[in-house]
């Protein structure tokens, strides 16, 4: 009984961590995703205007 609970706590750390990298990746993906949402219009104008 004792041993199932400490493997539950453990795989609960676990999802944790793991959930904290997947955020940060996340994070990154939405900056990466404003990023070329900005920059493709100003690419289009630019590419026109030229």
């Amino acid at each position: 009984m004792m041993v199932g609970v400490l493997s539950m706590g453990h795989d609960a750390v676990n999802g944790l961590e793991n959930q904290r990298r997947s955020n940060r990746l996340m994070v990154w993906r939405v900056r990466l995703q404003l990023i070329t949402v900005l920059l493709m219009p100003l690419w289009y104008l630019a590419s026109r205007g030229g």
